[in-house]
């Protein structure tokens, strides 16, 4: 899990399962808020070793089935 956090505005963005995600946020926010300058103390979160949540897990059943269909059907 990753947030961004403006240490200028103190805002925390919601929750991103990539880092890539929470960085696009970041330079959302730096646009729109900073004028494209990056504040001082800004940088991304990461958070290790949570369980995750409701969305993230169809998410990864999501992944799984397709890499299972697409296992079964090299053997096919």
């Amino acid at each position: 899990m990753h947030q961004y956090e403006c240490g200028n505005c103190g805002l925390r963005s919601g929750k991103y399962l990539t880092r890539f995600g929470a960085e696009r946020y970041g330079k959302g926010h730096r646009d729109k808020k900073h004028g494209g300058m990056f504040p001082i103390n800004e940088g991304i979160l990461t958070y290790s070793g949570q369980a995750p949540q409701a969305g993230e897990w169809r998410t990864i059943v999501l992944v799984a089935a397709i890499l299972l269909i697409g296992l079964a059907s090299k053997l096919v």
